[in-house]
């Protein structure tokens, strides 16, 4: 019963084209067809939203884990190692991004000073007076810049620098006038 709408899932994958063009694709070429196990015909499917109610349905009622055994349970005489795990390089993370300089200076820089707002209301006294909107600004405004300048990098890196320093300054100040 599934059979085709798996296929179709393979087929979306392997192609590497849009709920549109796989359907565009799936009428005109016999081959997509056979492979569905499917033949239209005259027929032409005009529902391009029936892949996404497919991958929706097999979502709901396809158990993965059963899935991933029988292709292993197949190749498993060929697998020398079958305790040892390998993946290709597309599974990793895709949130990794490049450390410069800017980016760490800047989440330090937050990070002290959420740290600062929670001890001054645990303590109950004011928040010290920063630019830390000020520079908050400035650095989304930098983030956002396509060329990022090195007069640009390096004003803001000696910003940066000179605002963690006044927040590492504030809160030795305030842990050596209220000790926690």
């Amino acid at each position: 019963m599934y059979r085709g709408r798996i296929a179709l899932m393979f087929l979306k994958h392997y192609a590497g084209c849009s709920d549109r063009k796989l359907i565009e694709q799936l009428n005109g070429n016999l081959d997509y067809q056979f492979f569905c196990d499917t033949l239209l015909g005259h027929k032409r499917i005009t529902n391009y939203r029936i892949v996404s109610q497919i991958r929706g349905e097999l979502a709901s009622q396809l158990n993965i884990n059963d899935l991933e055994k029988h292709p292993y349970n197949h190749w498993a005489c060929y697998i020398s190692r079958p305790e040892q795990a390998t993946t290709d390089a597309t599974c990793y993370e895709s949130e990794l991004r490049y450390p410069t300089n800017q980016k760490l200076l800047w989440e330090a820089v937050s990070w002290l000073y959420n740290q600062l707002r929670r001890t001054c209301k645990a303590l109950g006294i004011k928040m010290v007076r920063s630019k830390y909107n000020k520079w908050k600004k400035r650095y989304r405004g930098f983030s956002k810049m396509r060329r990022k300048t090195k007069s640009k990098r390096k004003a803001l890196t000696r910003a940066l620098l000179l605002l963690l320093e006044k927040f590492i300054a504030l809160n030795q100040t305030i842990t050596d006038v209220w000790p926690l």
